[in-house]
């Protein structure tokens, strides 16, 4: 799947829609986490990401574990 991630200066619109919720009885959720651990593994910047800025307009959002004491 490709990957393109949305901004605020060319999605406005897109990224301020109504998400749908997470119906965790389908797997749509499951694709949609593949594709944020997908483009977290493949960026040193990502702390947090929401999935509707990758363009999946669900209710998820994509956390990295940090420890900030080392």
């Amino acid at each position: 799947m490709e990957i393109k991630t949305k901004t605020i200066e060319n999605d406005l619109e897109y990224l301020r829609q109504i998400s749908k919720p997470v119906d965790f009885n389908n797997d749509e959720w499951k694709e949609a986490l593949k594709v944020l651990d997908e483009y977290y593994e493949n960026s040193d910047t990502v702390m947090a990401m929401a999935s509707v800025q990758l363009g999946i307009p669900l209710r998820l959002v994509y956390l990295k574990n940090t420890d900030l004491k080392s």
